[in-house]
């Protein structure tokens, strides 16, 4: 990655590019979650929100994604929009992760309230 401090990540959000083609869908936990104000949940808002949010974006040859459980308890997801073979990834936020990923697709963990952020890349001999 690019020269932009630790990890190179200034120089993802001042320039990379943001898309649209990496999808998250929750497949355990919960999918939404409604805002609440202050100590009162009677007061919570109608709209729902999305428990994961995420950021897909290009940083040069390489892609990015940077996705948030906001919700109190774990959530398990499917990450597709990749390309069917061919890539790797690495954590970008602390510890190491690896998981195969399958057709473009691959599943992720989150505890509560946790952050991740991957790097992918094409792998050796990817096309």
């Amino acid at each position: 990655m690019k020269n932009g401090g630790e990890g190179g990540l200034g120089w993802v959000f001042l320039f990379g590019e943001k898309r649209d083609g990496i999808r998250i869908e929750v497949i355990e936990g919960p999918v939404t979650l409604a805002l609440a104000f202050g100590d009162d949940i009677e007061k919570a808002s109608s709209e729902a929100y999305p428990s994961i949010s995420h950021l897909d974006v290009a940083c040069g040859t390489d892609r990015c994604l940077f996705a948030v459980d906001s919700s109190q308890g774990p959530v398990r997801a499917v990450v597709s929009g990749l390309p069917d073979e061919g890539i790797e990834f690495e954590s970008l936020l602390g510890a190491a992760e690896s998981t195969a990923i399958e057709n473009g697709r691959f599943e992720l963990r989150f505890g509560a309230l946790e952050a991740k952020g991957l790097q992918f890349k094409r792998g050796p001999g990817a096309e």
